[in-house]
């Protein structure tokens, strides 16, 4: 299965112009964190984003695509460098899920 990605656009604000998209270094950071998962198994992966999609409501049909909650939290924190803060944040996230579940 192949990963299918897509720019989401960034919250619009009075201030920011229309034109600004999720930049190309959070895409691949987003890509890395997938590719990472999948090499230590496809199901680790899907369940890994069916939990971060599940934190966003999103709908399991685009799996591979960014959501649109992850890109909101990453601008809202003053869009720090992607690498770090992506892999940082989809780890708390699994991790807060894998914590209620044991709970």
């Amino acid at each position: 299965m192949g990963v299918k990605l897509r720019a989401w656009l960034i919250p619009v604000s009075s201030d920011q112009s229309r034109r600004d998209v999720v930049p190309p270094q959070l895409l691949a950071a987003w890509t890395a964190t997938l590719r990472e998962w999948d090499w230590q198994s496809p199901a680790t992966r899907e369940r890994n984003v069916r939990t971060i999609l599940s934190h966003y409501h999103v709908k399991e049909e685009v799996a591979a695509e960014l959501p649109p909650g992850l890109v909101r939290d990453w601008s809202k924190e003053g869009r720090p460098e992607p690498s770090t803060w992506i892999e940082a944040k989809l780890e708390a996230i699994v991790a807060e899920d894998e914590h209620r579940s044991v709970a």
